[in-house]
């Protein structure tokens, strides 16, 4: 999952959950900084409206792929200087919930986004030229997995799955979902956060279980340490970060506590 589909589970929720974690998808555009160099932030559009999702190009780091809420997909091929619209998602009604891409090949590119009162996933085989729709209802976040890139993760209404790269999914759980997480070490093994809590796969979805709740507020936010598969934080709504270093049996948390507000 990585940094963009984190960023693209801030979107919902009060404005205290977006302060839950520092996110730099906000407002009417993107701002970059060189916070090592003591630089401040500078803008770099789009004017898209509010940006939901972004997503880096990991083979090649300057481009990056913008989801806003009225202007469809963005990319950008100089590192967030300059931004062209994608063709292909009629921007009207259209909120672009999250942007992943495809680590082996990645010219596939994949956009959760609602339209309406219905939604779905988004793909490009062609680097954001052009993309084709397939319904599966409201979506706010999604994520590969990066040692099997034709095994995708949707979440929203539901948890969604695709072994054949989006051409075909199966509902493997029930429920509001916000965020998605695949432990990059074994990625069978996947967190999805939400409404309901948080929930923990081991076998590639075919069995979930429920790890971190609260009764009145959502999971907004998870990530997933990159070296040491039992180390993960969520992101609630008013309570801030939790921290797990024990797979999800017991959670702690680290703060900051943004409710209140």
């Amino acid at each position: 999952m990585g940094h963009g589909a984190l960023l693209g589970c801030l979107k919902t929720g009060s404005p205290r959950a977006r302060r839950v974690l520092a996110a730099v998808c906000c407002g009417v555009a993107l701002v970059s900084s060189s916070i090592a160099r003591g630089e401040g932030w500078t803008t770099h559009g789009p004017g898209g409206g509010k940006v939901d999702a972004i997503a880096i190009d990991p083979a090649t780091p300057t481009t990056v792929y913008a989801g806003t809420d009225r202007g469809g997909v963005f990319k950008s091929l100089d590192g967030g200087e300059t931004w062209t619209p994608s063709s292909g998602i009629d921007p009207a009604g259209v909120t672009v919930t999250g942007i992943a891409v495809d680590p082996v090949t990645p010219a596939r590119v994949y956009a959760s986004a609602s339209v309406g009162l219905e939604g779905g996933v988004f793909r490009s085989t062609d680097a954001g030229a052009s993309w084709s729709f397939t319904s599966l209802g409201g979506l706010n976040a999604i994520a590969i997995d990066p040692a099997t890139p034709s095994t995708v993760y949707a979440v929203g209404d539901g948890i969604r799955k695709s072994s054949d790269a989006g051409a075909n999914w199966t509902e493997v759980q029930t429920g509001g979902f916000t965020c998605v997480a695949i432990d990059p070490t074994s990625t069978s093994t996947v967190y999805a956060g939400g409404f309901g809590g948080m929930y923990k796969t081991t076998d590639g979805g075919a069995t979930w279980t429920f790890v971190l709740g609260h009764p009145t507020e959502p999971i907004l936010a998870v990530a997933i340490h990159p070296t040491m598969s039992n180390v993960v934080y969520a992101g609630l709504d008013e309570r801030g970060v939790f921290k797990t270093v024990d797979g999800g049996m017991t959670w702690t948390p680290i703060g900051p506590d943004v409710g209140g507000g």
